[in-house]
């Protein structure tokens, strides 16, 4: 019989949790009519189809938005555990997990995750879809989205509010890398394309994707060049062009790519490193639904060093980049910095201190942007030994680049990793792996600020 996680919350910020709400479908307070842009019987104003409140947000805590669609009441609360944490894995007996994707279709959370699966025998690598209420409630019955044919070594997935369904991308397991494969899978996580769109790579690592205003994103690293490749893809998944990023770079080494959608299209991340001259650094560049470049690709951090993991999120004006230095030679534990970047790639914002992750684990940390503020997850370590047990740990920032009050974490049982993250309007929706004894589960948690009575 499995063990049950202890979980801990420890509430900190009392009185410096910022959350204010914006009334539109989805998590929270049942929508009413405020947010139509009609002035209705009742109401003192309305808003466009933002659905975002007026007036004056100046609140150093949390208020709900008024069915007149001004702000309420200001109050201070605390940042923990909304719901959860939540074993999305009961029915399966893992070896290890080796990618989990979060992400919020506007009523539940859809949890994609490529595993190791031990049973039922044989063992194969394969990937899973679950379905996630609000309050942490798996709805439907979790199932493997590809037959045991395929084997399934790392997955993305991202929703599209337009058609309502995901786009997914996989990797699929060979003996030296990952054939590329993207198929969109139906609300409940199931495949519409049998098996998949091939993508152009004949071996592939470290894939992620993203949905844009008219098209899917996606990059990868192209193991055969080494290089970062950038794909864009039609809604219904036909590849409409790829291209390979800095393929005259003089460094051979560019790996775990990132990208975020934005007004014109996307942007995308990526490390590039010279073994050979001991240098590393960090590439930006911004893309059109065309994989046509807006502008040169751009040099990051090269004087500190950066290492992974790092993670791009896109605001309504600047981007938003996480990554990792070595506070000394070979340490076993890295630091995570928080900087702010204009579309140009001009600093908008320094590095500042973001918190700890151990060296080597390259999906330990991920960035998203809610709106009003940045949220960071990662797998922290609680020690500085090189096999010290993680946990989960979240931090939050605002549009500055400032921390919002301190880090937030959560006690559980078994080593943490790979934690993926998505804001669903109201808080923040995070999958993780924890590691016991033989086995490994993926949990689902919901994190954000809880007003005070």
């Amino acid at each position: 019989m499995k063990n049950i996680a202890i979980i801990v919350a420890v509430f900190t910020n009392l009185g410096a949790c910022y959350r204010s709400y914006d009334r539109y479908a989805g998590a929270g307070p049942e929508p009413g009519e405020c947010g139509n842009g009609i002035v209705e019987a009742g109401e003192e104003c309305d808003t466009d189809d933002t659905g975002a409140c007026t007036g004056d947000d100046a609140c150093l805590g949390f208020r709900w938005c008024n069915d007149d669609c001004t702000w309420g009441d200001c109050m201070t609360g605390g940042f923990g555990i909304r719901s959860g944490p939540t074993v999305l894995t009961e029915d399966f007996l893992l070896a290890n997990v080796t990618t989990t994707s979060t992400t919020w279709t506007g009523s539940r959370y859809g949890v994609l995750y490529s595993t190791n699966r031990l049973d039922p025998w044989p063992a194969i690598k394969t990937a899973h879809f679950t379905t996630v209420t609000i309050t942490s409630t798996i709805e439907g019955e979790p199932h493997q989205v590809l037959p045991d044919m395929y084997s399934v070594s790392e997955v993305d997935a991202v929703h599209r509010p337009d058609t309502g369904t995901f786009g997914a991308a996989f990797l699929l397991f060979t003996e030296d890398a990952g054939a590329l494969l993207f198929n969109i899978l139906d609300p409940d996580g199931w495949p519409l394309i049998d098996p998949g769109v091939a993508g152009p790579t004949a071996s592939a690592l470290e894939v992620q994707i993203a949905s844009g205003d008219v098209s899917f994103g996606a990059v990868w690293r192209d193991m055969t060049t080494n290089r970062v490749v950038f794909g864009s893809l039609t809604p219904d998944m036909g590849i409409v062009a790829a291209v390979t990023l800095d393929e005259l770079s003089p460094m051979p080494y560019h790996r775990l790519p990132s990208i975020a959608a934005n007004e014109t299209g996307f942007a995308a991340l990526w490390h590039v490193d010279d073994p050979a001259a001991g240098v590393s650094a960090l590439r930006y560049a911004r893309l059109s639904n065309d994989s046509d470049l807006i502008s040169g690709i751009a040099t990051l951090f090269a004087d500190l060093d950066p290492q992974p993991p790092s993670d791009l999120a896109a605001t309504s004006g600047n981007y938003g980049i996480i990554f990792t230095t070595q506070p000394y030679f070979d340490s076993p534990i890295l630091d995570l910095h928080l900087a702010l970047f204009d579309p140009e790639a001009t600093m908008a914002s320094p590095p500042s201190e973001a918190g700890r992750v151990k060296r080597h684990a390259n999906l330990d940390a991920r960035l998203v942007w809610s709106g009003t503020e940045f949220g960071i997850v990662m797998a922290t370590p609680l020690t500085e030994d090189p096999d010290t047990e993680r946990t989960l740990a979240f931090r939050r920032f605002s549009p500055e680049g400032l921390m919002i009050g301190t880090e937030f974490r959560v006690s559980i049982t078994g080593d943490v990793s790979i934690p993926s993250l998505t804001w669903d309007g109201e808080a923040y929706g995070v999958s993780y792996a924890v590691e016991r004894d033989d086995w490994t589960e993926v949990e689902f948690i919901r994190l954000g600020c809880i007003p005070l009575d």
